[in-house]
């Protein structure tokens, strides 16, 4: 009762229109609550997900570098020569 305002406290029909307004108006406060809680934890499993991507990224990162680190000088070399080949323009056949 504390919604409705004194005056309008002598009329019944007026105090029950201020409780089904305050009724309405909390009711729509609630699915306003539930849509930001559930887009608050949609925005924390995409960070989650980001963050896990962002490993998965490190980690094939470090992959590529340790297998370059131990790839053959052979293939080094083999690998110049072939770019600089196409750099001449020219078919190579390995």
């Amino acid at each position: 009762m504390t919604m409705v305002p004194d005056d309008m406290r002598k009329s019944s029909d007026m105090v029950i229109w201020a409780l089904r307004l305050h009724r309405d108006h909390q009711d729509k406060i609630g699915v306003k609550v539930e849509h930001y809680d559930e887009l608050e934890e949609k925005a924390r499993e995409s960070e989650e997900q980001r963050l896990r991507m962002n490993d998965s990224n490190s980690n094939v990162m470090d992959e590529i570098r340790n297998l370059e680190e131990i790839r053959p000088i052979r293939y080094i070399a083999l690998k110049a020569k072939v770019k600089q080949m196409k750099a001449r323009a020219k078919c190579v056949i390995l």
